[in-house]
């Protein structure tokens, strides 16, 4: 069992929750310079909230000897994540429509030898905390986080009687909510600003998109939400009875169409997959934008009360 720091126990409080609200109150006319973090481990991507809107962004323009003015991308609909100031903890917290009232401590002297189960909602915990105050997603927390979730699927896997506790599934619902809002920003980014609304029938189409002599290649994935993608990977798997009706928690990081053992344990694998996503997300960006003239990408985002 891997020893857990105390930094993780870290309980939300009241400044935590205003330092994140500030975050959005400072976002300015929705202004964003997208640009590359040189040499950065951490994250690919850094994105500036630029004051004084457009006009400021002409300004400068007009100032620089650059003879490149950056375009600006539009995006094509509000988007939650870009109102919160790209702010990972004010989102999480928007996402929880129900308060979690559960003691940790106290739902463990229930679930008894559930001490891996504990320790990713701490883990949980601590992903968000760690993202005040910044904006993306730092790459070596997420993977710190993915390494947790992996510890508890596989303990699940070896205990299969445990009970997944409700205050965690509500966790890893809101962080997947909040990653996914995340990633459907950086999908805009790629695609000139424009937002895609998958339907079900849309995400069942591009699954079942295969390619080459045999129809077994598929190279180009487009950016689908995960909690879109699940039922349809368990009809997928119904109709062709050629594999089992559950995802194999062994699995669970792979991009292998199989099925969770109780649906209670889809938020792992949607949150997993979201997290896995972002990075994938977010290096295709930092692409988009080292082909730019000035190594940037600005974006405006649409108001929430445009019709």
């Amino acid at each position: 069992m891997l020893p857990i720091p105390a930094l993780l126990a870290m309980a939300y409080g009241p400044s935590t929750l205003a330092d994140a609200a500030s975050t959005a109150v400072n976002v300015g006319n929705k202004i964003l310079r997208a640009s590359l973090n040189a040499g950065a481990k951490a994250s690919k991507v850094s994105f500036t909230f630029i004051k004084g809107g457009i006009e400021a962004v002409h300004s400068q323009s007009q100032a620089s000897l650059s003879s490149h003015e950056s375009k600006v991308q539009k995006i094509s609909k509000p988007l939650e994540i870009i109102e919160n100031g790209l702010s990972i903890p004010l989102s999480f917290y928007e996402n929880q429509v129900v308060k979690m009232n559960n003691d940790i401590s106290n739902d463990l002297m229930v679930l008894k030898g559930q001490n891996e189960i504990h320790f990713l909602s701490n883990s949980i915990r601590y992903f968000v905390d760690s993202h005040m105050g910044r904006t993306g997603i730092d790459r070596g927390i997420s993977y710190a986080l993915q390494y947790d979730m992996k510890a508890v699927t596989n303990h699940l896997k070896a205990n299969s009687s445990l009970r997944f506790p409700g205050y965690l599934l509500h966790q890893s619902t809101c962080l997947y909510k909040t990653i996914k809002e995340m990633n459907i920003f950086y999908d805009a980014i790629l695609h000139d600003g424009h937002v895609k609304d998958w339907t079900p029938e849309e995400v069942k189409d591009e699954m079942q998109k295969f390619f080459g002599v045999e129809s077994n290649k598929k190279y180009i994935q487009n950016y689908m939400p995960f909690d879109l993608q699940l039922p349809i990977r368990r009809e997928l798997a119904e109709n062709t009875k050629e594999k089992k009706s559950f995802i194999n928690f062994q699995n669970l990081f792979s991009a292998d169409e199989e099925h969770i053992n109780d649906i209670a344990h889809d938020a792992l694998f949607i949150l997993a997959n979201e997290l896995i996503a972002n990075e994938n997300l977010e290096h295709e960006v930092a692409k988009k934008i080292s082909r730019e003239p000035n190594k940037e990408i600005l974006l405006e985002s649409s108001s929430p009360t445009a019709s």
